[in-house]
């Protein structure tokens, strides 16, 4: 026969001994109208994650208390370009962004780089791959 007490101590000691990392899970809630998360990375110089959008050909930044900022606006990419693929180069400070324009404009995958000390200026003119 289990008694009241004895459930008690067993749920207090099994709490007590559960590392606290395990209940201590950090969420970050944000809201963009218009951003539709495609590609994500981690900026660790930054410490901020890196979103790109489907169907936008911007990146942007999103700080662990949800701050998003624009931080690349590239106009020189197709009106239909989804930013899918993002990696940061952490010793040269370079975003590299695979990018995917579908059908009816113009159709193509690319690999851009954007140097993340100039604010996102494009470090190559595109390198396409059809």
């Amino acid at each position: 026969m289990t008694s009241t007490p004895f459930i008690l101590l067993t749920v207090l000691l099994v709490s007590l001994l559960t590392p606290s990392s395990a209940t201590k899970r950090h969420v970050i809630d944000f809201r963009s109208p218009g951003l539709y998360p495609e590609g994500l990375t981690w900026d660790p110089s930054g410490q901020h994650f890196v979103v790109g959008s489907l169907h936008s050909r911007t990146i942007h930044s999103v700080s662990d208390a949800g701050v998003v900022q624009t931080i690349i606006s590239d106009s020189y990419l197709p009106d239909n370009a989804t930013i899918l693929g993002l990696a940061v180069d952490s010793s040269k400070r370079r975003l590299l962004a695979g990018i995917h324009c579908a059908p009816p404009l113009l159709p193509c995958s690319a690999l851009a780089a954007y140097d993340l000390r100039s604010g996102g200026r494009r470090l190559l003119k595109m390198c396409h791959i059809i």
